[in-house]
């Protein structure tokens, strides 16, 4: 049975749910910046964003909405990522506005291929719209479910960078990193969001302790980002 404490503690739960507003919900760990904001002062080299991208804003900004964009530094990361690994094939499962597939697009040369997938028609116009304004890479559309066969048969293996922001239950995250998974090329990364505030999602992604090296960040939200190198 609950003690009193135990039953004020999550009073308090339920009234901040209620009353505060979502972003200030996320959970912590929190950080100030992002991996590669943090490193940039020692390592010089790291590559810098375009003009456009650091300007750019989230599409959400200045409204209070349930679901939000990648935060800005994840989607710099993950820039960051693909040049640092001079990737020509990305994949970026769950779209939702594009902010961040602005971002993996320009970091892609004209050689290069940005598979989008998403459950939304919309949301994939959307991305592919704001992708396409930041590179002369090719920017391939997926419309259906992130594990149905038929899209997984479109997008081809040998992937630099997959990143994974769709399903966000235990069960869906585990199912989504089984079918991904073989899509990465050894050496290359997949990239999992919201592995820290939500549960289901960090113990999906460190179930598999086998599939490489694994190294999650926590992100200004709160969200956090878990980065997995195939081996």
């Amino acid at each position: 049975m609950p003690t009193v404490r135990g039953l004020i503690f999550r009073g308090k739960l339920v009234r901040e749910a209620l009353t505060l507003p979502f972003a200030r919900l996320a959970a912590v760990p929190r950080s100030s910046c992002g991996l590669f904001e943090f490193l940039a002062p020692a390592l010089p080299d790291l590559p810098r964003l375009p003009a456009h991208l650091a300007a750019a804003t989230q599409p959400e900004l200045g409204h209070q909405v349930v679901v939000e964009s990648s935060e800005p530094e994840v989607a710099r990361t993950l820039y960051a990522l693909a040049v640092l690994g001079l990737a020509r094939r990305v994949v970026e499962v769950g779209v939702f506005r594009g902010f961040t597939s602005q971002h993996l697009a320009a970091a892609l040369g004209a050689d290069g291929d940005l598979h989008l997938v998403d459950l939304s028609a919309s949301a994939l116009e959307e991305a592919a719209g704001r992708a396409a304004v930041t590179t002369a890479a090719r920017v391939h559309k997926h419309h259906g479910r992130s594990t149905d066969p038929t899209v997984l048969a479109t997008v081809p293996g040998g992937c630099d960078l997959v990143f994974l922001d769709a399903d966000h239950t235990e069960r869906g995250v585990r199912a989504e990193l089984d079918a991904w998974w073989p899509k990465v090329r050894v050496g290359g990364i997949l990239a999992v969001h919201d592995t820290v505030n939500v549960p289901g999602v960090g113990r999906a992604v460190h179930a598999r302790p086998d599939r490489g090296p694994t190294l999650t960040l926590a992100t200004s939200r709160g969200s956090g980002l878990t980065l997995l190198r195939k081996t």
